[in-house]
Order: C-alpha cells, then structure tokens, then sequence
C-alpha cells in the first residue's frame, strides 16, 4: 500500500505566504481609497510647493 508523504516547502513557502499577505493589503488600500472619494479643492501646484518647502527644511 502507498505511503504518503509530507514535506516542509520552507522558505519558499513563506515567502509566497508573505506575498499574499502583501497583495491581500494592497488591494484593500485599493479599495479604501476608492471609497474614500474625491477631493474637489485640490490644487496640485500649491500641494507641490509645500512639499519643497517642507522637504527643503
């Protein structure tokens, strides 16, 4: 009669648990953001020059 047999995929499977955890993220801050709406005062120079200012400092 046949055995089975059971092995440890070690770190490959680790890492490829890990991945998933990061994609399983990633698509949830997707979704977040998605839900979150829009932002109708948005003014993408006056955004840019604050963060000059502060990364300058």
């Amino acid at each position: 009669m046949a055995k089975n047999k059971s092995i440890s995929l070690g770190l490959h499977s680790d890492t490829r648990t890990s991945q998933d955890e990061k994609l399983r993220l990633l698509r949830q801050a997707l979704i977040n953001g998605e839900q979150s709406g829009w932002v109708h005062d948005f003014d993408p120079e006056e955004f840019k020059a604050r963060m000059r200012t502060k990364n300058s400092a």
